[in-house]
């Protein structure tokens, strides 16, 4: 999950020439600016405020679909469920795992 996040995060599939970019997508970097605008303020909010994060990517992924650069394929469903007590997860992977913590006054509150 982490090399299709990390895919995500950096904008590799959509940015210059990059080994995830075979249609190359923005090659040169700015020449579609949507994404560079997009890409602008996804970064000021990675490892910052991951939601706001993620609703960037989210405004580019339709614009993405509709030009057809990549014809993505199907992928199996996957899930990630965590304890209610551990904040800043969002289900991301392991990697980001240690950027979480425990909120032990919830967790016993709960009876865990």
């Amino acid at each position: 999950m982490f090399g299709a996040f990390f895919i995500q995060m950096t904008f590799s599939a959509a940015r210059g020439n990059a080994i995830n970019n075979p249609s190359r997508v923005n090659a040169p970097i700015g020449s579609i600016p949507l994404i560079e605008e997009i890409f602008a303020e996804y970064n000021k909010n990675i490892f910052v405020n991951w939601p706001s994060a993620f609703r960037e990517y989210k405004k580019l992924k339709p614009f993405l679909l509709e030009q057809a650069f990549v014809i993505p394929r199907p992928t199996p469903y996957t899930y990630s469920f965590w304890q209610p007590w551990l904040e800043n997860y969002y289900g991301q992977g392991m990697p980001l795992i240690r950027y979480a913590w425990i909120d032990s006054a919830l967790k016993e509150s709960l009876g865990r």
